[in-house]
């Protein structure tokens, strides 16, 4: 997920580990050009304190050949590997939405987990990071309709990595739970999250936002 704030990009990248299992990396840096690079931060939460903590594992950049494709580079630190891939936005419904929530939203308060919401017409795509009960990051996403309260029905996904062959580690997925959104302004929400985590650390994910 790509946003921008003021002349900052924002990456949450909803990826894959070695294992298959879902984790999450993000990045942040000012955009001057067509080429954006930062580091890459896989985020941690001591499953004791709750703290979060976001350890640099490598580098990550875009290069965009226009508003609509980029190609999108990584490095492992502790692998030495690099890659990169093309990406397009996902167009999945026509139109504007009735109601603009499209963004990165998360608690001030109790930060360090969030979610990324993209709507398109009528239809709104949520995912969000969280972590199991051993402190790892992990996402399950869901769509719905364009409600101003909004019930997503959320999966975890398995597959691949970035360095990782598809045909050996296809994409599967499984019920993780259900989010409730109440939108209430284009700057406001309530996320209210029912998460179980289905992988071997499991861990549930029970929040509520104000």
């Amino acid at each position: 997920d790509v946003q921008t704030s003021g002349n900052t990009l924002l990456l949450a990248w909803y990826t894959y580990g070695d294992d298959g299992q879902p984790t999450a990396y993000q990045a942040a840096a000012a955009l001057t050009g067509r080429h954006w690079e930062a580091d890459l931060l896989q985020p941690r939460r001591d499953p004791q304190s709750g703290a979060i903590s976001t350890p640099k594992v490598g580098r990550v950049s875009l290069d965009f050949a226009s508003d609509v494709a980029a190609r999108l580079g990584w490095r492992f630190d502790a692998r030495g590997t690099n890659g990169s891939e093309e990406v397009r936005p996902a167009l999945f419904a026509n139109g504007e939405p009735r109601f603009e929530v499209t963004g990165l939203w998360y608690a001030p308060q109790d930060s360090g987990w969030g979610a990324t919401i993209s709507r398109r017409a009528e239809v709104t795509v949520l995912g969000l990071y969280y972590y199991d009960a051993q402190g790892a990051v992990r996402w399950a996403l869901g769509s719905a309709n364009a409600a101003d309260a909004a019930e997503f029905q959320m999966l975890s996904y398995t597959g691949f990595c970035p360095d990782c062959d598809a045909a050996q580690m296809p994409v599967s997925s499984r019920p993780a739970g259900s989010v409730l959104a109440h939108f209430h302004t284009p700057e406001r929400a309530r996320l209210d999250t029912q998460l179980t985590y289905p992988g071997a650390a499991g861990g549930q994910w029970i929040k509520q936002t104000a």
